[in-house]
Parts: structure tokens; C-alpha cells; sequence
């Protein structure tokens, strides 16, 4: 009731007012900052991780291409300079050139054309991913094969010439 307010009490209030409205601004955007450097730093660690283990991932070999796809196209974006982008690059390489080698192995192991096996063997051995017993167990077959074909050309040629109770 007593209290009278004057331009200068008023003036000076807002002031303060502004005064405190500037300085919470200013602690909300250094909440933001912190917080959104944390996040950050959360973002980085988990794209780290799923770097990692994308490279000695389990499930089928086509999901984990994609898982290192995924994984690498993440860290490229949040993690540039991790050193593991080369070496997951690498892996995934070797990956795709190993589903390729094996997808033509087990095509021409499935025809049980020798000359289909031996030709996939001449184009996967020595490739990225292509393990010595894959060739191994191809060259096997191979040989399968060959002895095979050999068996039915006989018997081709059996029942040309002789009668059924030969064949």
C-alpha cells in the first residue's frame, strides 16, 4: 500500500528481470552445449563400437555385410578419423570377394560339371577371402567328377555296342 512505484523502481526492475532472464539463457545454453557434447561423445563410442563389432559379427555372411555396411557408413559420418574405417573396409573387401568365390564354387560344385568346378576353382584360388581348404574340398570334387564322367561315358558306350544284360 505504501509503496509507491516510480519510472526509475520500475526501470530498475526490469532490469534485474532482464538481467536474470540473460543469465538463465545463458546457463540453459551451456546445459545445451554440455549436453549435446555428451551426446556426442555417445554418438562416437557407440559408432566405435558397432565398428568393431561388425568385424566379428555372427549370422549369415549377407547379414554381416550389411552390418558392415551400416557400421561403416556410420563411423565415416561420426568418426571419420578412426583408424578401424580402413580395417573394416578391408574386412568387408575380403567379405564380398569371399561370398563371390564361394557363390561360384558351390555353383559349379552343384552342377558336378567337371569342367565347370575346374574352371570356378582357376577363377576363386588366390582370391581375397578364398581359404585353402574351399579349394581343397573344390579340387576334391573335381576329381569326383572327372572319375564320374569317365564312368558314364563307359557306360554310354556299353550300351551303343552291347547288349542290356552287359550294360
Amino acid at each position: 500500500e505504501g509503496i509507491k512505484y516510480t519510472d526509475s523502481t520500475v526501470g530498475d526492475a526490469k532490469k534485474l528481470i532482464d538481467g536474470i532472464r540473460k543469465k538463465r539463457a545463458e546457463e540453459e545454453a551451456a546445459k545445451s552445449a554440455e549436453q549435446a557434447a555428451k551426446d556426442k561423445k555417445a554418438r562416437e563410442q557407440a559408432a566405435a563400437k558397432a565398428l568393431k563389432a561388425s568385424m566379428s559379427g555372427k549370422g549369415t555372411p549377407a547379414q554381416k555385410r550389411e552390418a558392415m555396411q551400416a557400421a561403416i557408413a556410420t563411423a565415416e559420418d561420426v568418426i571419420p578419423q578412426d583408424p578401424n574405417i580402413e580395417k573394416a573396409k578391408q574386412a568387408l573387401e575380403t567379405l564380398i570377394a569371399w561370398m563371390g568365390a564361394s557363390e561360384i564354387l558351390e555353383g559349379a560344385l552343384a552342377s558336378g560339371d567337371p569342367d565347370a568346378i575346374q574352371d570356378a576353382i582357376e577363377k576363386t584360388e588366390g582370391k581375397p577371402g578364398v581359404t585353402d581348404k574351399m579349394i581343397a574340398g573344390a579340387k576334391t570334387s573335381l576329381a569326383k567328377a572327372e572319375a564320374s564322367r569317365e564312368v558314364i561315358q563307359l557306360l554310354k558306350d556299353a550300351m551303343a555296342t552291347s547288349s542290356i544284360e552287359t550294360v
